[in-house]
């Protein structure tokens, strides 16, 4: 890009930010079924037609909200998880990061962190195609670093299952989504301490079943 076009670009996307950043309050405050285009462009700043300019509708709005925070607990992953360290201190760390971002959108967690929830709110996946496809990548991307970690921790000898490293990646993967549902279920976070201590006893024990 030319340097016009590099400013132009710089100018649109924090335009997009501010629409983002004012959506999401819309959504919390009444949630993705009762929040309208009207008022994300009040909130915004916009009019609604200029609104458009920036995206179609409410349901590409939202997921572009979703993308963004996935985008960043990935960066945060990425930068401050070491998946070639020791593998139990490396998921301490993870699981820290994950629990985290958990309890920093929990108003919101249920819609952004579990794909099949676009589905139940009958978002078009054709026409929000290549934004759905981003945000499944960004998901696959966050179990690929903790199939690293367990790929480094079966190298290392700290990690003796004969299951496949993808395998064990997804079942550590959904000990936050059990967080997740249970924080729910409940209404409120739970104690971050104590998630990670029980995720990181069932990860290094098993359910100590004797057969």
């Amino acid at each position: 890009m030319d340097p016009r076009e590099l400013r132009e670009q710089a100018i649109k996307d924090a335009k997009c930010g501010v629409i983002l950043d004012a959506a999401r309050k819309i959504f919390i405050e009444k949630g993705y079924w009762n929040a309208r285009m009207d008022d994300i462009a009040v909130a915004s700043g916009f009019s609604k037609p200029s609104l458009y300019n920036y995206y179609p509708d409410k349901e590409s709005i939202f997921l572009s909200i979703a993308i963004r925070e996935n985008r960043d607990l990935f960066n945060k992953i990425t930068n401050e998880v070491s998946v070639e360290g020791q593998c139990i201190q490396a998921l301490e760390r993870l699981f820290r990061i994950l629990l985290e971002n958990m309890k920093k959108h929990f108003s919101m967690m249920g819609s952004m962190n579990q794909i099949q929830n676009l589905a139940s709110m009958r978002i078009d996946m054709n026409k929000h195609n290549d934004l759905v496809n981003e945000f499944k990548k960004l998901i696959e991307l966050i179990i690929d670093s903790i199939r690293k970690i367990v790929e480094n921790g079966k190298n290392a000898g700290e990690i003796a299952s004969d299951l496949d490293s993808t395998t064990l990646a997804l079942y550590i993967g959904s000990l936050i989504q059990g967080a997740q549902y249970d924080w729910r279920r409940k209404g409120k976070t739970g104690d971050i301490d104590s998630e990670i201590l029980q995720m990181l006893t069932f990860v290094k024990n098993g359910a100590s079943i004797h057969l």
